[in-house]
This record gives structure tokens, sequence and C-alpha cells, in this order.
């Protein structure tokens, strides 16, 4: 009659050092951080979109060691449990890379959550990853390129009409949300016109802002008066790049991006590892 006793107090005991175990373990409970989460999120998402074989892959992780931004302290934002969970299974869908529904429904389910953070998941596009971005872009087939260029048709922008609809665009802001408008159209236009190419692009961009800050800063008539001056100047500073190199210089920012990412060596290996 002691013997069931005997058992339970072993299993009691047992339950017990688990628990304690699991208590004394300061990664038991450790979530990842949300921004290592989003940067991973960025990364497969590009590995996702190039549809990136195994040996793409391989050869992208490889290059990180020396393209990748060099780690350093980040804000580790707190996030919801929603939050996190979302980009937690977001990212695991991305290293699947199995369903387009999933992924899709998973992005939309991380937009439509309300307050989120800023995280602090920014990086910027490295020397070394300008570099070795048209080492990736060689190494796509047919199939690869027209199937991406086919997804990005209506997010590439002529840079002449992009500039001069924002000449238009810019005025009236103020402060911080004219000079975020300002630099972002100004970067878009660099890489348009200028790709991994650092000295045409710097060119091209320190013209835009003069441009912008020019259209921005006139009174209603004096815009009204110099606004085709202005919009041939933009023209001129666009430049006339053709509908290839446009698609290529999107794909190549695409791909330095990727090899920028501090996350992308971990999240590429995790998906390999997966297979």
């Amino acid at each position: 009659m002691k013997a069931p006793i005997i058992i339970a107090s072993c299993v009691a005991l047992t339950l017990l050092f688990v628990s304690a175990g699991t208590a004394d373990d300061p990664k038991a409970d450790k979530k990842q951080p949300a921004f290592e989460l989003s940067l991973e999120v960025q990364a497969l998402r590009s590995c996702y979109d190039l549809k990136l074989t195994d040996e793409q892959l391989k050869q992208v992780a490889k290059l990180a060691k020396e393209t990748a931004e060099k780690s350093h302290k980040r804000k580790s934002t707190k996030v919801s449990d929603e939050h996190h969970k979302a980009l937690t299974e977001l990212r695991d869908a991305l290293l699947a890379a199995d369903d387009d529904d999933k992924i899709g429904d998973l992005e939309d389910a991380v937009d439509q959550i309300a307050d989120k953070p800023e995280l602090d998941d920014s990086f910027d596009v490295t020397k070394a990853a300008r570099k070795r971005a048209p080492e990736v872009f060689k190494s796509f087939s047919v199939s690869q390129l027209a199937a991406y260029y086919g997804s990005i048709a209506d997010d590439v922008q002529e840079p002449a009409e992009q500039l001069t609809a924002a000449l238009n665009a810019v005025r009236g802001l103020e402060d911080k949300e004219w000079t975020g408008k300002r630099d972002d159209i100004a970067e878009e236009v660099a890489w348009s016109v200028g790709g991994l190419d650092v000295a045409k692009a710097d060119k091209v961009r320190d013209k835009v802002v003069v441009l912008l800050s020019k259209a921005h800063s006139l009174d209603p008539d004096e815009f009204k008066a110099k606004k085709a001056e202005l919009e041939k100047e933009a023209k001129t500073i666009a430049g006339d790049v053709g509908a290839d190199t446009l698609l290529r210089h999107y794909t190549e920012r695409t791909v330095a991006e990727m090899l920028s990412n501090p996350r992308l060596d971990a999240a590429v290996n995790a998906r390999l590892n997966l297979k």
C-alpha cells in the first residue's frame, strides 16, 4: 500500500526540481528581442521575394560575414505579447517559405496590431554590400529575374515623374515631416538614377535636396511662376534612365540592403537548417 505514496513523492520531487531549474535558468523564459525578429523578417522577406536557391542562400550567408552592418547595442523596446507572437510567427513562416497565403496573412496581422512601438531595426547599406551585390545579381536565373521584375512592377517609379510630382508634394509640409519627405525622395531618386555607383548617387541626392528645398521655400505666386523651370530642372537631374536599368537598380538595391542586414547570416542559416 506504500508503493503509490513513494511513486507520487518521487514524481512531486522531480517536478519540483524541474521547476526550480527552470526558474534559475535565465534563458528559460527569455524572449528574443523584437528588433532581432524584425531584422530577421526583413532579411528573410528579401530572400523569399528573390526566390533564392539553397546555393544562393549559402552564398549570401557567406558574404554576410563581410557585408553586414557591424553589430552594435540596440534599444530593446518592449512590445506586447501579441506583437511578439505575430513577429515570431511571421519569421517562422518565412523560414519555411512554403505558403504564400500564410505569409501574407501574417504580414497583415503584424500591420494591424494597434499602437506598435517603433523598433530599433534600421541599418545602413554598407560599402561592402554595394561592392558584393553585383555578384549575387549575376547568379540570378532568367526565371528568377522575370518573376522578381513582375512582382516589383508597380513599385518601380520613373525618377523624372517622381521628382516632378514631389515638387508639389513637399509644399506646405513643416519641420520633421518636410525634411523626412525630402530626404526619402532624394534617396529614392538617387538609387533609381545612380544605383550602386555611390559617387553618382550622392551627386543626384544632393541635387534633389537643393531642388526640393527651393520648391518648398517659394510662396504660392513664386512657385506658380517658376513651376515650369523647376520641372525642367527635375527632368535634367533624373536624366533618361531606361526601364531595364531602373529594374536592375531596384533589384541591386534589394540585394545590397539584404547583404547589409546584421541578422542575415543567422536568419539564412536557420532557414537552411530546416531543410
